[in-house]
């Protein structure tokens, strides 16, 4: 599958009501982009979670812990999806999304260990998505948010604080390598979103605005 095929794909799981509004290349750019991260969020947990039931399959570990989280995680992106579609609010959707996205994480990171969780790889990660889905002044802020809690589980951990720790130690390494895999794919994510938001499209002839036209000529 080509960028253009992608690129078309995006357009059409934009909301419509977006596309009414005769919108800017600017702002096209931006509901692409969203619109690829939301279904992404949805994809990479549910690559994680039939990854996880594999494991609870044919090892003798529980992770159930594990498997209840990327469930909670689908859902909450699903809600988040199923709004924008109905609100098209692109502004309100990604600032949503980012502080979820941040929230859960740290989070996820508190109760897996602190400073020394495996999730603590992910939660360094939220910059990438605000910085895809927001604008840079966000993103600098995002950067920030996140350096300053890593840098409160790093004093916690030096306090010798003890944290809630749900994750089984046996099942540390196998956590491990299903975050690594998670942030490979948000990696390649911010460079696929990228390239598919910004795809040389004759807007024109997709989306006519001005004839009224507010379909998109190519059907996927």
């Amino acid at each position: 599958m080509n960028q253009r095929t992608m690129t078309d794909l995006l357009d059409h799981m934009i909301p419509q009501t977006i596309w009414r509004t005769t919108p800017t290349q600017q702002m096209i750019v931006r509901a692409r982009t969203l619109t690829a991260v939301l279904i992404f969020s949805m994809a990479i947990p549910s690559l994680a979670l039939m990854a996880v039931i594999a494991l609870q399959v044919v090892t003798d570990k529980s992770f159930y812990a594990a498997i209840a989280s990327l469930v909670a995680s689908i859902a909450v992106v699903t809600m988040q999806h199923i709004r924008f579609q109905s609100s098209a609010n692109l502004q309100m959707t990604a600032r949503l999304f980012s502080f979820t996205f941040f929230l859960a994480l740290t989070i996820a990171t508190f109760l897996t260990g602190g400073w020394h969780s495996p999730v603590v790889l992910l939660l360094f990660c939220t910059p990438i998505i605000v910085h895809l889905i927001s604008d840079s002044r966000e993103a600098v802020w995002a950067v920030l948010g996140t350096f300053l809690t890593g840098v409160i589980f790093l004093e916690l951990d030096v306090m010798d604080v003890a944290l809630p720790h749900i994750m089984h130690e046996e099942n540390r390494a196998y956590v491990q390598g299903i975050v690594w895999l998670v942030a490979f794919l948000i990696q390649l994510l911010l460079f696929g979103t990228q390239a598919w938001a910004l795809e040389a499209h004759d807007y024109q002839n997709h989306h006519d605005i001005s004839s009224g036209n507010t379909t998109p000529d190519k059907k996927p």
